[in-house]
């Protein structure tokens, strides 16, 4: 015996109710992307969706430095990226993103079309699938750059937190046409942000001062491999090395006191002065002039 009429009614009402909430969640996502005109070219999708993430494979391998924690070892063991794959797998991102945004612009909420709700979300599931593979290839990059941070105050583990957020959101704003390595402007983004919540902006100002950022971070954008990573931190160790070759002890008591080098904060000129016996002017000109040594031995 089939089920009475009115029993089958409150099922109908909860199916469309369910569908209803299923097209409002899909239309109110927020769905960011950088946009290619490649994207509307005829047969961009066959071309741009031929690879699935599962064929971009991994050559470069590499122990994880020794003083790296142990959980965290294991990110030297995922496969770095090379040019070509990076590429592919930030244009398949990205053009999934827009191909879903597209027919997410048809959706009509009175009567959204099933099937069309089904591609875009299989497309947006796709696109996190591939953002999730880059941020692994890349996760070693932020633990890289907290391992400089010998001063910090921060724990480690909040600092890799923080510098894992910001790597998520650089691989969504990351515009792959202009030919530039990820790593380069994920560099960027996750040390800004490390330097400002751990309050070593004057760090910051030293190293750029003292090498210029080209020297410091030009290794990244040239190389695909982990050697790339480990040039940065033997850039950091050289600027540090240069202020006890380079400096007499004077001007580098002034450096490591102003830039808080061998503590958790820097020290203004006049706490310097105060300690040195010296005037606020005084340690001033002795900074300035540390900081061009550093600057001429860097260069040469």
């Amino acid at each position: 015996m089939s089920a009475p009429a009115a029993y089958r009614e409150p099922n109908e009402h909860n199916d469309t109710s369910i569908e209803s909430q299923r097209v409002r969640r899909i239309i109110q996502r927020e769905v960011n992307f950088i946009f290619s005109a490649e994207f509307e070219r005829p047969g961009a999708e066959r071309r741009i969706l031929k690879h699935s993430t599962s064929q971009v494979t991994a050559r470069r391998r590499r122990k994880a430095p020794p003083d790296v924690p142990g959980h965290l070892r294991h990110l030297w063991e995922i496969p770095l990226l090379s040019p070509d794959e990076e590429t592919e797998l930030f244009r398949r991102m990205n053009n999934l993103k827009h191909r879903s945004n597209v027919l997410r612009s048809r959706l009509n909420p009175a009567r959204p079309n099933a099937r069309h709700m089904d591609d875009i979300e299989r497309m947006l599931s796709e696109a996190t699938e591939v953002r999730n593979h880059i941020v692994r290839a890349n996760a070693r990059l932020v633990v890289s750059i907290a391992r400089r941070f010998k001063h910090a105050a921060d724990a480690f583990d909040e600092m890799i937190s923080t510098g894992n957020l910001v790597l998520i959101k650089a691989v969504e704003r990351f515009d792959y046409s202009r030919g530039f390595r990820f790593s380069t402007y994920a560099t960027h983004s996750v040390q800004r942000e490390l330097y400002r919540s751990s309050g070593k902006r004057q760090k910051l100002r030293l190293t750029e001062v003292s090498t210029a950022p080209e020297i410091l971070l030009e290794s990244v954008e040239d190389r695909s491999d982990v050697q790339g990573y480990e040039e940065q931190d033997r850039r950091v160790d050289y600027v540090r090395s240069l202020i006890e070759k380079v400096l007499p002890e004077r001007e580098r008591r002034v450096v490591i006191s102003r830039f808080g080098l061998e503590s958790d904060t820097g020290k203004t000129l006049r706490e310097i002065g105060d300690v040195m016996g010296l005037s606020k002017e005084r340690v001033r000109q002795l900074q300035l002039r540390a900081l061009k040594r550093l600057q001429d031995s860097a260069m040469t």
